[in-house]
């Protein structure tokens, strides 16, 4: 697969972060639906919001928004991250404290590869790779990331990342 050069935006040194679907081929079991296809059911489209809102996560990491990674959670005492080689952090105050810590670290471009997306009535998850890219080089971080729809929106939930060995 090509990987599309990066995009700047407009008065950042950043670059978008982008996703690109390689999920496999679509499949359902017991009220859960995994998809990898154009929307055309309501399933399908709360398929595209909860990408919409793994996007949103993966645009407001790589540009270093706090503003924006807050929008993205929901901001409560149930929260959990585990950042890689971190323990796993609860509730959004110690959340948002380890991203303001990572945002003050070199600009990183995020590559988002390999979405998975598995739906339930009210929560939802998606595993993928985040192919990070700074001045020093780069890596792979597998990750789950989970979502909870409260009535308006989905909102993030738990954010578990784990480096990825490199193979030689």
């Amino acid at each position: 697969m090509a990987i599309d050069p990066p995009r700047k935006r407009k008065g950042s040194r950043r670059y978008a972060a982008r996703v690109y679907d390689l999920a496999s081929a679509p499949c359902s079991s017991k009220g859960v639906a995994i998809s990898a296809d154009s929307p055309s059911t309501d399933s399908d489209l709360t398929r595209e919001a909860i990408l919409r809102a793994n996007s949103a996560f993966y645009e407001a990491f790589e540009s270093g928004d706090i503003d924006a990674m807050a929008a993205v959670w929901e901001l409560s005492d149930r929260v959990a991250c585990t950042h890689p080689g971190w323990t796993t952090l609860r509730g959004w105050p110690q959340i948002g404290a380890s991203w303001r810590a990572i945002f003050s670290n070199s600009p990183l471009q995020v590559i988002v590869t390999n979405h998975h997306v598995v739906i339930g009535a009210d929560m939802a998850f998606v595993t993928n790779d985040e192919n990070l890219i700074d001045t020093r080089g780069g890596g792979t971080v597998a990750a789950l990331n989970a979502f909870v729809h409260d009535g308006r929106q989905w909102r993030m939930v738990a954010h578990h990342a784990s480096s990825v060995a490199r193979t030689i």
